[in-house]
């Protein structure tokens, strides 16, 4: 009779809820955890005195209406049990609810407890079936009285179960409401962690439509023809005792416009230089244009022209057809001109110089004035003949400096020898 009493207690306890599996811890998991809240009275009454696990410290609220205190545990627990000891005299919350979630921000993870007609000081919430999450978040609407100008609250006590603690999974991209052209790929990544264990895989789904999966970090899944409309992106992460956390919801569009026919003017997201870019991939010119006038233009062989539709000049890289200003121009230039001071050179005479210009009326080896104006200068070229000359010009002043040094010197001989 004792055998057969024992075995249906404990076959009704692993049917109802998992009690057997999991039995909730008794170690106050919030003690000395951090504390924050939207508001306190004042110094005497922050967050952290509702985890300090004394009862005569406490946290109050600087008005009533919404308020928030949020517990961050540190790590992912299996939360099955969360106690709060409200202060009496109607400084209680009437109307409250309870999230369990991995993410700080409001109204994220799950309601494990709402109420809006709460008639105790103290409120034991024993959750039949564990969930998972890192921070816990009370959020409270109207105080017991409604003279009360602040809501009080003396210690929170959160306990955890002792069995598997289900894996955490959220999307890290795309963010929320990205808008994606319709033919373009969409990937989505996603972060995943397991505080008892190691994660298995992840899942990717699109609402209720599983998309694929990836068993190795970082964890990623490119979405290849995604329909136009608004999807909501999720994930799911299953650990090694196949265990499984969801991740929350994402929100993109995918507009009706192909990717051929034009571009985001809000940014792109998940780009990658091989499949998202901006440009074409036909022998078409990418062409850009302000008030309706084109203004640059980059040709298919990556030669780029500025205010111009064509290149004055097949080996040009660069063609503007406009003014440059700069701060600095640097070009490299080969075969400068400094042989002219070597021995070798040979001078052309000046005579010889005279005949040239006399018949061309410019000098040897620079470009004549309808040259300049049928061809351009090249300016790295023109330098250098422009520095031979000088240097040209610099011999033939030392040459006549000597001529003259040596005039000088026979007149003074030539007085000499007449006084004599």
């Amino acid at each position: 009779m004792k055998k057969g009493y024992l075995l249906f207690v404990l076959l009704y306890c692993f049917m109802a809820g998992g009690t057997f599996a999991q039995n909730c811890g008794t170690t106050n998991i919030a003690a000395t955890k951090d504390a924050s809240a939207s508001s306190h009275k004042d110094t005497y009454s922050d967050a952290p005195n509702v985890v300090d696990g004394a009862d005569g410290t406490n946290w109050k609220s600087s008005a009533t209406g919404v308020q928030w205190l949020m517990i961050h545990l540190g790590q992912t627990y299996s939360i099955c049990n969360i106690n709060i000891k409200w202060a009496s005299s109607f400084y209680y919350a009437s109307a409250f609810k309870v999230y369990v979630s991995n993410s700080a921000s409001t109204g994220t993870g799950s309601i494990v407890y709402e109420t809006s007609a709460s008639s105790v000081s103290q409120n034991d919430i024993a959750l039949s079936t564990p969930v998972s999450g890192s921070y816990i978040r009370i959020e409270m609407t109207a105080a017991a009285a409604t003279w009360a100008d602040h809501y009080e609250m003396i210690e929170v006590k959160v306990y955890a179960g002792a069995g598997n603690i289900p894996p955490t999974t959220s999307i890290t991209s795309p963010p929320a409401n990205a808008t994606f052209s319709y033919g373009s790929n969409i990937v989505i990544n996603a972060d995943a962690d397991d505080a008892d264990g190691t994660v298995s895989k992840v899942e990717f789904y699109e609402g209720n439509n599983k998309l694929g999966e990836d068993s190795n970090a970082p964890y990623s899944y490119t979405w290849v023809n995604a329909a136009a409309g608004t999807h909501l992106l999720s994930t799911k992460a299953i650990d090694n005792n196949n265990t499984s956390g969801t991740s929350g919801q994402v929100s993109i569009t995918v507009s009706n416009a192909p990717a051929s026919a034009g571009w985001s003017l809000t940014g792109n997201t998940a780009v990658d230089s091989v499949s998202n870019f901006i440009g074409t991939k036909n022998a078409a010119a990418l062409v850009i244009k302000t008030a309706d006038h084109e203004r640059l233009r980059i040709l298919s062989n990556g030669k780029v022209l500025i205010n111009a539709t064509t290149s004055p000049d097949p080996e040009a890289d660069l063609a503007v057809n406009g003014n440059i200003y700069a701060k600095k121009l640097r070009i490299t230039q080969t075969n400068w001109a400094d042989y002219v001071f070597d021995s070798s050179y040979r001078l052309p005479p000046l005579q010889e110089v005279e005949a040239f210009i006399g018949k061309n009326r410019h000098l040897p080896d620079v470009p004549s004035a309808k040259e300049v104006e049928t061809n351009g200068l090249n300016v790295g070229d023109q330098h250098a003949v422009l520095l031979r000359k000088v240097e040209e010009l610099t011999l033939y002043i030392i040459r006549q400096q000597k001529e003259i040094v040596e005039l000088k010197s026979k007149i003074e001989n030539s007085k000499k020898s007449i006084h004599k």
